[in-house]
């Protein structure tokens, strides 16, 4: 039994047929689950927009806030500047909240929004649905396809499944590689949220040759016991500290928030977070 649909592509690669199908089920899976979210847009009215007060209490909006802090309108393209995002997940939930928070809090055209999201380091190690189009209104078709996207009787989801990439597919891609390497070694801070640990995660996060200065490293840890915590900093300490000396040096530097969702632990580092 494999854990997911991702771990089951990847053990059967052998076969083509089985990622292929496999693939498009996630596809289908996540533009569905992109439809039913609070996020999708009603595109029968005129401007459509996110209601952003409804989700005023989730991560997503206090990820935002930080974003936006000490930002000026003449500042907007900063944004972004200092941070890079490494997201696990297919879904373009993230960028799409991003987009339409920062044009609703700006006064500023989608499209322009648009641009500086979409100029920020965001890196999907296993693919994702493609980039969302310029538009949040338009009908599906060639490159990019909208939020949820249309009516599955006119959406083909064969050409953005193509987009999602195994395991054993994304360590061949040696520019993302290599991009993730550079995100982690020059951080001088790192975020987890809602993030498992797991080995083949962990491996792609890993930075090749080891680092000599600490980083300051925030995560959540809902449901992970306390001798847990003590492993999962050693894991995290792996990706970039060189040597054993230094691992248990800056495992002060690791903290985990044995309990805490992700909203929690962005409300509790604000101040630390925001003046990164």
């Amino acid at each position: 039994m494999a854990g997911s649909i991702d771990s089951f592509i990847d053990r059967r690669s052998d076969v083509s047929r089985i990622a292929e199908v496999g693939k498009l089920l996630i596809a289908i899976s996540i533009l569905r689950a992109e439809r039913k979210s609070n996020l999708y847009l009603n595109t029968n009215i005129a401007d459509p927009r996110i209601d952003l007060p409804t989700l005023g209490n989730t991560w997503i909006d206090r990820f935002f806030r930080i974003l936006t802090t000490n930002i000026k309108k003449d500042e907007i393209e900063k944004i972004g500047e200092e941070i890079a995002i490494i997201c696990f997940n297919y879904d373009r939930c993230l960028e799409f909240y991003l987009i339409d928070a920062l044009r609703q809090s700006y006064s500023i055209a989608y499209q322009e929004s648009h641009k500086i999201i979409y100029n920020m380091d965001i890196i999907h190690p296993y693919g994702s649905l493609g980039e969302l189009p310029e538009n949040p209104a338009i009908s599906s078709g060639g490159e990019t396809v909208r939020f949820g996207g249309d009516d599955f009787s006119r959406t083909n989801p064969w050409p953005v499944s193509n987009r999602i990439k195994t395991y054993t597919e994304q360590i061949a891609e040696q520019n993302m590689l290599i991009r993730i390497e550079n995100a982690v070694r020059d951080a001088k801070q790192i975020v987890f949220l809602g993030f498992s640990f797991q080995p083949q995660n962990m491996e792609l996060l890993a930075v090749g040759e080891k680092l000599s200065i600490d980083k300051h490293v925030f995560a959540t840890g809902k449901g992970v016991t306390r001798h847990g915590i003590n492993e999962i900093k050693s894991r995290i300490l792996s990706l970039y500290a060189g040597g054993e000396e230094l691992n248990k040096k800056w495992m002060d530097f690791v903290n985990i928030d044995s309990g805490t969702e992700c909203n929690d632990l962005l409300i509790d580092h604000f101040l630390n977070l925001s003046a990164a």
